[in-house]
């Protein structure tokens, strides 16, 4: 018989009636507590399908202490992060105004253009920093309440119009259920929602449209309301499908990195997934999943 430290060891043996069986040992994989020996008495199948289970088992813990890991990292990021541009805010609103009294009392036409540039840069820096304050809040919910996702994405849909119109791109919604609702916070899920429109409107051609559509999805145990958002840019690079929702991480001129990040984050934090792929015509997808909140039975008049 021979030793292993992670699969079962296997010894024929004959039952009284001739079939074969076979003696199968198991180590324990709980490294927290000491290895304890599995003996069991079973036929090929059967061993091969404990074996499965147990593999499929060990996979499954470690991909989740896996996302754990990734999960606190984040989280201490977006801690450092967010304090840092907390104290970044203010010395930069005191520029911005030392700015505005300075052509306030100078207002020479030949320096205009100098002060036109300062400003620029300046909101160019305070929006990156509500950007940076945004992943340190990451997705922790203020207060949670039962909204539609419909209303949710129409939100989301209407904030992004104006950079919409600026881009050449029409927006779209299409409900695909008469009703999604999800146990949420608004404010943060509007945000998730609008980062990914907005990343599709940036990455969209002039003239072409960006559709977002809502549904639910039906599973034991509960269902899950979907929103998915199309556009009609170049797609994501294969290559870059497993860094998307990492923070700064950007292919777009001028982009922060931090949009999917911030909407990733939000996401988690209400229980759900968020996933991105390429569409087989052009154009790339982002698809998010929210729980559907449990709606509560009402128990009656008392008698």
């Amino acid at each position: 018989m021979g030793t292993s430290a992670e699969g079962p060891l296997e010894v024929e043996a004959r039952h009284v009636d001739g079939r074969p069986l076979f003696l199968v040992m198991f180590a324990s994989l709980l490294p927290a507590r000491p290895r304890a020996i599995l003996v069991v008495a079973c036929a090929r199948q059967l061993s091969e399908k404990v074996t499965l289970e147990l593999q499929k088992e060990r996979a499954a813990r470690e991909k989740a202490e896996s996302e754990l890991r990734d999960q606190s990292l984040w989280s201490a990021l977006g801690t450092l992060v967010g304090r840092v541009a907390h104290d970044i805010r203010n010395p930069l609103f005191g520029m911005l105004a030392t700015i505005d009294a300075l052509e306030a009392k100078i207002g020479a036409p030949d320096v205009q253009e100098y002060f036109n540039v300062l400003r620029s840069e300046g909101h160019r820096l305070n929006r990156l920093l509500e950007e940076l304050l945004a992943f340190g809040r990451g997705g922790r919910a203020r207060r949670r309440e039962i909204v539609e996702l419909g209303g949710v994405v129409g939100e989301a849909m209407r904030q992004c119009e104006q950079l919409a119109k600026e881009r050449g791109v029409t927006l779209k919604i299409v409900h695909r259920a008469a009703s999604a609702r999800v146990n949420a916070d608004e404010e943060h899920l509007v945000q998730a929602v609008q980062n990914i429109v907005q990343n599709a409107v940036q990455h969209s051609r002039p003239g072409s449209e960006v559709a977002a559509f809502t549904s639910v999805l039906k599973r034991k145990g509960g269902g899950m309301a979907v929103c998915e958002v199309w556009d009609a840019g170049p797609g994501f690079r294969p290559e870059d499908l497993p860094h998307v929702f990492e923070p700064f991480f950007s292919r777009r001129s001028g982009g922060t990195g931090l949009g999917l990040a911030i909407a990733a984050r939000i996401v988690s934090d209400h229980g759900g997934t968020i996933r991105v792929g390429n569409r087989p015509r052009g154009g790339a997808w982002v698809r998010i999943e929210i729980p559907v909140a449990r709606e509560r039975r009402s128990s009656g008049p008392s008698e």
